[in-house]
């Protein structure tokens, strides 16, 4: 039988985003405890930014999560910075699965744990960097650009551009036919702790935050999003040794493999349900037409 995981994930509740963080953790641990198959078993941690709703804790200490109360952590202006509070915990196995909140079980998550130690993430829905800003990140960090391409989501799918304002991203692929540079989602990333995979990323944040003003190009792709830091933490990491591989789509699906018809829900086992819940306004209330 294969080694069992930590099953991270981290929610804010200091800031004026408290209240869409509360229904997402009751969303994942309530899907936790539905869905979650042999892998409830596994070692699950609720990070929380602030102290959490009392609810929230009602519902971790029933699906048995560690629940821990932590600082914002600041890395410039990068909004998700947080997330990297998730490889504070202490961990019970050999490797975690960090996961966005966003996030709802739909089956058992135990097949993962036949991953060996391994760095594993899935390709970004779009990319928000243009590609000819890599070709500073990469020198400004002493690193090689790597020479593997990829595609993202939209385009390995062959689904329609999406909407105008990210058609330039997703224009930027065009450069080359075999796809940009190496460029993954964050909302779901397994790991080994011994890769110190968060180290290496939020010193990867710390660096290329440093190198883009506002309104510069490239700017806001590195100070909104943790993705290419993310992208060249696991190069740094392959570096020293670590393997990589694309994490299987079943363990990180999205509504572009429901569109695209590539996936069917009975085959997802983590669905990352990216911006759900993002017009709560109070405890127990949504905004018209948000689902």
């Amino acid at each position: 039988m294969a080694e069992p995981f930590d099953v991270v994930t981290v929610a804010d509740f200091s800031g004026k985003s408290a209240h869409v963080f509360e229904a997402r953790s009751l969303l994942f641990l309530a899907s936790w405890l539905g869905n979650a198959g042999q892998a409830r078993d596994y070692p699950l941690h609720l990070v929380c930014i602030g102290e959490p709703p009392d609810n929230v804790r009602t519902l971790a200490r029933k699906a048995g999560a560690r629940l821990t109360v932590h600082e914002p952590l600041v890395i410039g202006q990068i909004k998700t910075a947080n997330k990297l509070r998730g490889f504070e915990v202490k961990g019970e196995t050999r490797r975690v699965l960090l996961l966005d909140t966003d996030i709802v079980f739909l089956g058992d998550l135990s097949p993962l744990a036949e991953l060996s130690d391994v760095i594993a993430a899935a390709p970004s829905g779009y990319r928000k960097m243009p590609e000819a800003v890599w070709e500073r990140i990469y020198p400004a960090l002493g690193l090689e650009a790597p020479k593997d391409r990829m595609h993202s989501l939209w385009r390995e799918l062959g689904m329609p551009p999406p909407p105008k304002k990210k058609k330039g991203e997703f224009e930027s692929e065009t450069e080359d036919p075999g796809g940009g540079r190496p460029y993954f989602n964050g909302g779901v990333v397994f790991a080994p702790w011994n890769s110190d995979l968060g180290t290496v990323w939020a010193g990867s944040m710390q660096h290329i935050a440093q190198l883009f003003q506002p309104g510069e190009r490239g700017w806001e792709g590195v100070h909104v999003s943790d993705q290419a830091a993310l992208a060249l933490a696991i190069e740094r990491l392959k570096a020293r040794g670590f393997e990589f591989r694309r994490l299987p789509d079943a363990f990180h699906a999205r509504w572009q493999h429901l569109y695209s018809g590539s996936l069917m829900p009975d085959e997802m086992k983590i669905f990352h349900a990216t911006a759900i819940m993002r017009r709560v306004s109070s405890s127990g209330a949504l905004t018209k037409g948000d689902t």
